[in-house]
């Protein structure tokens, strides 16, 4: 269980090697407190981080991972100030380690480590594929606010631990949509990334109801290029990216999505196509196109 601290931090006492560290239920109150009276020489707070991590907590996620709050022994707050800042922000008590008594010297070796990413969380939960599952988790959340691509390439916040093993644990198909697009990264890069592939298959087929056979179909005409008439829609997608490339370019996100969810519509519907575009700086300006 958390301790309740009711220690008094007046600023003229130092913390010594009698402060026991443990747990304690941090409150408010004693966040506040100690961002004011022990944090002179701290980096500058990150409001963004701050935020991210108050609305963790609102929405009950945050959890008690044995990172510490960490006190020198002279009374300088040395870690953990983004957390206060976010049991303040968000008005809510938290559990955390508490540790006093550090060397001063040894502050400065604080977060000098590599920072761990989505990819390492994953692969910590036994996803393979995890680089791209990440991507693809973070591109789905996007997709799901409207049930549309309309908001992709907007800037998104990152996706905490918990809302990722949320997704994973309401859609949990997808890790096999993005490992059918990972075993096909060599022969499909060129064209289309990883992500994407692992994100329209898995709407394709669990959102849209479009048989496996079809979509996986698709995808292998669009590695392949094999027996394809001079106007299906797939020959134009692969035509379109060649081409750029040839310019020394490339068909980068949002257009790419925009082209591809335009060639799947068509070929999907049986239509020939003469000319694949998507109008974003001619008029009549296109929407991103919705897929079918």
């Amino acid at each position: 269980m958390a301790k309740t601290s009711t220690k008094g931090l007046a600023p003229a006492v130092p913390w010594t090697t009698s402060d026991k560290s443990g747990v304690y239920l941090v409150t408010p109150e004693i966040a506040a407190k100690w961002l004011e009276e022990f944090n002179p020489k701290n980096r500058h707070l990150r409001s963004t981080q701050v935020s991210n991590y108050a609305q963790a907590m609102l929405r009950g996620e945050w959890t008690l991972n044995g990172e510490g709050i960490i006190f020198s022994t002279e009374g300088q707050l040395g870690n953990g100030q983004h957390r206060l800042a976010a049991i303040v922000m968000c008005d809510l008590s938290i559990e955390a380690v508490v540790i006093f008594g550090v060397d001063p010297a040894a502050l400065s070796t604080i977060d000098t480590g590599i920072k761990r990413t989505a990819a390492d969380q994953l692969t910590l939960l036994g996803h393979s594929n995890a680089s791209h599952l990440g991507t693809t988790l973070g591109l789905f959340d996007i997709y799901l606010k409207d049930n549309s691509f309309t908001n992709l390439g907007q800037r998104a916040g990152t996706l905490t631990p918990a809302q990722r093993d949320k997704l994973l644990d309401e859609h949990p198909n997808l890790p096999h949509s993005v490992s059918f697009a990972a075993a096909r990264s060599k022969v499909l890069g060129s064209f289309v990334a990883v992500s994407t592939v692992g994100l329209l298959h898995y709407i394709l087929i669990e959102i849209k109801g479009h048989p496996v056979e079809r979509v996986e179909a698709f995808f292998e005409k669009i590695a392949t290029g094999v027996e394809l008439e001079r106007l299906d829609p797939i020959l134009r997608y692969r035509n379109y990216v060649i081409g750029v490339k040839s310019q020394g370019a490339n068909v980068r996100g949002r257009r790419r999505l925009a082209l591809i969810v335009k060639t799947w519509n068509a070929w999907n519907a049986g239509r020939d196509m003469t000319v694949l575009t998507w109008r974003t700086d001619a008029r009549p300006l296109e929407d991103f196109p919705i897929i079918s």
